[in-house]
């Protein structure tokens, strides 16, 4: 009796940590709006064509895990290109770090790039 209430206890314990972990709420839209957690200093198109962009991730900001940077052409398609800490090629600059990126995307001609997080629009830059 006392090893099944013990078990009980503890496999109780390990779903309530588990669904705790699971269900973490995310940042909100209002969250990412008002603490911009990443700013977009340039977006400019190469010699070659390719989107080259430098992104400032803000001190004192949310972190999100994942963003995606979502490049829009003049006729309104768009590329979607996921960054973040699960990606092998594309990694989020630490808080007070700027990156420099350049896409070898085939969007012709990019006229917009957008930051998103969490499926929320966070900030985005007309490209030049």
């Amino acid at each position: 009796m006392i090893i099944s209430t013990s078990l009980a206890i503890g496999v109780g314990y390990a779903v309530t940590q588990t669904l705790r972990i699971s269900f973490a709420p995310a940042l909100t839209c209002a969250q990412l709006q008002i603490n911009t957690p990443f700013i977009i200093e340039s977006a400019t198109l190469n010699e070659e064509g390719k989107l080259t962009t430098t992104i400032t991730h803000v001190p004192n900001s949310a972190s999100p895990n994942a963003i995606i940077l979502r490049m829009t052409s003049a006729d309104g398609d768009s590329i979607d290109w996921t960054c973040g800490a699960q990606c092998g090629g594309c990694t989020l600059p630490e808080k007070g770090e700027t990156k420099k990126y350049v896409f070898d995307e085939s969007l012709a001609p990019i006229s917009e790039l957008t930051i998103l997080a969490e499926g929320c629009i966070v900030t985005s830059k007309e490209v030049s």
